[in-house]
């Protein structure tokens, strides 16, 4: 086991992460909070082309761009409308967490690609929390947890679903195609926001939301063109045929 290197994992996606969103979203609410953080696929195609010498081909590069475009579209201004200063600080300490995600995307690729993505992920989150229950010791001590079936439910599916099996699945992604493929498709993720807030919430679903919607799906059928035919290729060439 690299512990060295899952301690440095642990530190970035867990504990810097999660803590620096946490901590903004005391000035920017959840859901333009979750939006911002996922500019992640833009740090990391530029860390993957500069660090693991992937080629961003320009199928990425349109896919990025269309991403990037409804990504902008689904923000809309609103977020700017009243900027505070503690608005604007939220904003920056979520998009430093989309950067150390980025760093962990690429760290991992570099670092721990070979190793059981099971045992990355159970100990790097036990890092990380171990991070975020000593700063909850340090500045919020004298809060009292209210144990009830709504708490208990989220605390379960926050750690078992969210962050236990999201964190192997992607990072299994990571190791059978390359980081800015994978960082593009996370885009869907500000996407299915929108729509399970309109769903559920009730919450506006405006024309340039939908826009958005379209651009970024658009991207990441770009993006993902000529995937098969790539894991096909290598298959044929690691074979020898």
């Amino acid at each position: 086991m690299k512990w060295k290197h899952i301690i440095i994992l642990g530190l970035l996606q867990t504990f810097a992460v999660f803590g620096l969103i946490t901590y903004a979203m005391l000035f920017v609410n959840a859901g333009k909070t979750s939006i911002i953080l996922y500019t992640m696929p833009i740090w990391s195609s530029i860390l993957a082309a500069l660090f693991l010498n992937e080629t961003i081909t320009r199928k990425n590069i349109i896919g990025l761009l269309l991403g990037v475009t409804g990504f902008s579209l689904i923000i809309g201004a609103d977020i700017f409308q009243q900027a505070t200063w503690q608005n604007i600080l939220g904003i920056i300490l979520v998009l430093i967490a989309s950067l150390c995600w980025a760093v962990s995307n690429v760290y991992f690729r570099l670092k721990l690609a070979g190793s059981n993505q099971l045992s990355v992920t159970a100990f790097q989150i036990l890092i990380g929390s171990l991070g975020l229950a000593i700063l909850a010791f340090l500045f919020e001590r004298e809060q009292v947890i209210q144990w009830n079936k709504e708490s208990i439910f989220s605390l379960l599916f926050t750690g078992v679903i969210a962050s236990a099996l999201c964190f192997s699945i992607w990072y299994y992604l990571l190791t059978v195609i390359n980081t800015v493929t994978a960082a593009i498709s996370t885009l869907l993720v500000p996407v299915f926001g929108v729509m399970f807030g309109h769903l559920l919430l009730s919450e506006v679903l405006t024309l340039s939301m939908l826009m958005g919607a379209f651009f970024i799906f658009t991207g990441i059928f770009i993006s993902q063109a000529g995937l098969q035919r790539f894991r096909f290729t290598r298959k044929i060439k690691e074979q020898g045929l």
